[in-house]
């Protein structure tokens, strides 16, 4: 099996993160377009740098590439990664390996941009099938209701592409808080983080198949005239999935994706530049 599907070198749920361009619908309407930074430093450019003593870097240490042990364990993981038919069984002829957003507006823009970038692209990987489940006003609070509509209609859209949620093995995932106050830091990143882990945990419940989800931060805000969730949420967010990925390495208990004290809801977190291995033929 790994050999008819060596190519998709995803990580359980591996957590990546990703950094994006793009303003939602409501922002765009009243911008301040000369407002090009709001004075804080990108977490990648701080590096070993510090932020109101928190230490930069998209991985533990200041670094910006994943700790040795964590990249190889994530490649492991997605060597195991094949396609399916709609039971969640193995079928190297008719199944399919699901690609699934998961996010708001501005996550369901983004990714339909990307959908058409890599649309009928040569290296695209025949049994991948990338659906966009993101949804407009779908904010992280939300969605942390397992019952919410969200995930139902997410079930309808992968059943209107002829899946199911057996097949989904990788996650794109974005998300933010509606009209936050709470500008303490690091308070408020790390309350965002917890909101970010539960959602995790409700993810590789409804997707057991799950095994690689790559977490995006929020675009710059510093354009946003209104409340929905300006800087500097959007920085703060940043730190948000920093600081989730490297509980996972950090070993944090309901994080665990391997080994025999795999949790239920474990995953493997990583960045952005590993998706790419999922379009190689």
């Amino acid at each position: 099996m790994k050999d008819v599907f060596s190519s998709f070198r995803t990580p359980l749920i591996y957590l990546t993160l990703l950094i994006t361009v793009v303003i939602s619908p409501k922002e765009s309407i009243s911008q301040v377009c000369t407002n090009t930074s709001v004075g804080l430093t990108p977490i990648n450019d701080l590096g070993a740098g510090y932020f109101r003593s928190y230490q930069g870097g998209l991985y533990p240490n200041g670094n910006n590439v994943r700790p040795d042990v964590h990249d190889d364990d994530g490649l492991d993981i997605g060597m195991n990664i094949v396609p399916l038919d709609t039971g969640g069984n193995y079928d190297p002829v008719n199944g399919k390996v699901v690609l699934l957003s998961v996010g708001m507006s501005n996550c369901a823009q983004e990714f339909q941009q990307f959908m058409q970038n890599v649309n009928g692209a040569p290296y695209l990987n025949p049994k991948l099938v990338i659906i966009n489940g993101a949804q407009g006003g779908q904010t992280i609070d939300i969605i942390n209701n397992p019952g919410a509509s969200f995930w139902t209609v997410i079930f309808q859209r992968l059943a209107q592409a002829g899946l199911s949620v057996k097949q989904v093995q990788a996650v794109w995932f974005k998300e933010a808080q509606a009209n936050p106050s709470d500008t303490a830091f690091p308070n408020y990143p790390d309350s965002l983080k917890e909101k970010f882990k539960i959602c995790m945990g409700i993810m590789k419940t409804k997707y057991i198949n799950l095994k690689q989800c790559y977490l995006a931060s929020r675009i710059y805000a510093g354009y946003a005239t209104g409340t929905l969730n300006p800087e500097p949420f959007a920085y703060y967010s940043g730190w948000s999935v920093k600081w989730l990925i490297e509980d996972q390495i950090n070993g944090d208990s309901s994080l665990i994706y391997n080994g025999t004290n795999k949790n239920s809801r474990g995953f493997h977190g990583d960045l952005i530049h590993g998706l790419t291995e999922l379009f190689q033929n």
